[in-house]
């Protein structure tokens, strides 16, 4: 049970971190203005 509440958490950081990750390299004219 816990395994699996620590499994999701994980997943869903990796999801938000390439999430970022991707708006920081296609948005890099956002962080210049």
């Amino acid at each position: 049970r816990e395994a699996a509440r620590i499994g999701v958490t994980r997943q869903s950081i990796i999801k938000v971190w390439t999430v970022e990750r991707l708006k920081a390299e296609t948005g890099g004219s956002v962080n210049e203005s």
